[in-house]
Parts: C-alpha cells; sequence; structure tokens
C-alpha cells in the first residue's frame, strides 16, 4: 500500500481530496511516443498516478503535482513523462 502524504498549508488541518487520495489509471497508449519508450517517474510495474511533492522556485513552498495533472499533462498535453512542474498554481498565475 503506497504511503500518504498530508497536505498541510498556513498551520491549517490536513485536507484530504480523491486527487491526493486515490490514484488515477496510467495509459501509456496515450502518453507522447518519446514518452512511450521511457518510464519517467513510473517504472513499468506502475499502473496508477500518484501526488508527487514539489517545490516552488519562485516562492519554496511545497505543493504536490496531482494524480489527475500528471494525468491531463502526459495524456493530453503530451508532455515528457519526466515533467515536472516548476512553480505552485500562485505564482504560475502571477507570471
Amino acid at each position: 500500500m503506497a504511503s500518504l502524504n498530508l497536505i498541510v498549508e498556513n498551520g491549517q488541518q490536513p485536507t484530504f481530496n480523491e486527487q491526493h487520495l486515490m490514484g488515477i489509471q496510467i495509459d501509456r497508449s496515450q502518453w507522447s511516443p518519446r514518452s512511450q519508450r521511457t518510464t519517467g517517474h513510473y517504472d513499468e510495474a506502475a499502473t496508477d498516478y500518484e501526488g508527487i511533492r514539489c517545490r516552488c522556485r519562485k516562492c519554496t513552498r511545497s505543493f504536490v503535482f496531482t494524480a489527475k495533472e500528471q494525468q491531463f499533462a502526459y495524456e493530453v498535453e503530451k508532455r515528457f513523462v519526466d515533467y515536472l512542474p516548476k512553480h505552485c498554481k500562485d505564482c504560475a498565475i502571477a507570471q
């Protein structure tokens, strides 16, 4: 069973939502051709996307690249599967 990271920001209690608790099934056939030749952040046995904790390069806050965001980035936008966002949502919007 995968470990769960609690999301705690601004001293508030941890909050949960479906994107953080449950993985979203990986559909490698929807990845770009280049991504299909590698595994990126996921080994070949992985079946679900899971949240990946990242640190914003601008404000240095920790944020989660959610399973749903990964599915969109890799399967819809066809980003390479090693892609990780460099900025949290607040800093990305401010740019």
